[in-house]
């Protein structure tokens, strides 16, 4: 039951790179986003407030108001992993991509990158994760054209000191997992086929190895 996670800052080309691995190499499954309900949303983000509680006694996190949307979205990602069967790509279904985007889009003022990486150990970690770093500026950039282009205007002033602060976390999730489960895509950019064929051949390799040596053909 191998699940995969592809973490990057907003705007790093997450969708993208998705987008041409599917286009001509075989993968393990998309995992969507399952729907767990109200009540299971708010059972396991109560619980894992309590676990960073019993864990690291007082955080930041825990007086936040802007927290609330974390520990929300948490919640609805475990309980929704917790019905589902089955390995695969998480996407928008994973629990550490959360963690990035409370720090760029959702946090009222700077996040605590050391407090939002505490989390991690409470957290269940992906069998693999693909970490797509495109850096500060460009993904910045992205982001801003795509929220202009579709329209949206941010509830919060959106720059480069939130964006290094969620690239902060996501170092800290990199450094975080063993060398043989994750794998560093720099930049989507300039990725070629031969780097394509590399990560698609890592994503099952994880796949595989977890799932009883049903293999992906």
């Amino acid at each position: 039951m191998a699940r995969i996670e592809i973490i990057g800052l907003p705007g790093s080309g997450k969708t993208t790179l998705l987008e041409r691995l599917q286009a001509a190499r075989p993968l393990p499954p998309l995992l969507a986003p399952i729907n767990p309900g109200g009540i299971s949303t708010i059972r396991h983000a109560l619980r894992l407030a309590g676990k960073l509680f019993l864990s690291k006694g007082f955080s930041s996190l825990l007086a936040r108001k802007d927290a609330t949307w974390l520990f929300s979205k948490l919640g609805y990602r475990l309980a929704g992993l917790k019905m589902r069967g089955g390995g695969g790509i998480l996407v928008d279904s994973g629990v550490l991509m959360p963690l990035v985007s409370y720090a760029s889009e959702y946090a009222n003022r700077d996040a605590v990158a050391s407090d939002v990486l505490g989390l991690l150990p409470i957290l269940p970690r992906p069998d693999g994760m693909i970490y797509l770093n495109s850096g500060v500026d460009v993904s910045l950039e992205r982001y801003l054209r795509r929220q202009e282009s579709m329209g949206r205007r941010p509830g919060t002033e959106i720059d480069a000191r939130r964006f290094a602060i969620a690239q902060e976390i996501c170092e800290g999730i990199w450094n975080f997992f063993p060398e043989d489960r994750k794998f560093l895509v720099a930049g989507e950019g300039v990725v070629t086929d031969a780097a394509l064929d590399e990560i698609a051949c890592q994503m099952r390799t994880w796949f595989n190895m977890e799932n009883n040596g049903h293999e992906i053909s």
